[in-house]
């Protein structure tokens, strides 16, 4: 069951906005478990799926999974779908 959908989501580090790259998310969905969910639509191979997988992962971490004080435990699961 979902939750919470929206599209077009932006992961902006204000603290750093001219030098982080920002992420812009295609699709972002949460399901009543709590899982969170990005799903990407690609037109080209860039040949780095891989890294960029693990920035998206980490800017929804950062975001969406793991608050101020909480545990690493306390992370949600979290799904990118290329």
């Amino acid at each position: 069951k979902i939750d919470w959908l929206d599209k077009q989501v932006e992961i902006n580090n204000s603290e750093r906005k001219n030098k982080a790259k920002e992420v812009r998310l295609d699709v972002l969905v949460t399901d009543h478990e709590g899982r969170v969910f990005n799903i990407e639509m690609q037109t080209t191979d860039q040949d780095d799926i891989g890294r960029r997988l693990r920035y998206y992962l980490s800017r929804l971490d950062l975001r969406y999974t793991l608050n101020k004080g909480k545990t690493y435990r306390n992370l949600k699961d979290a799904f990118i779908i290329f």
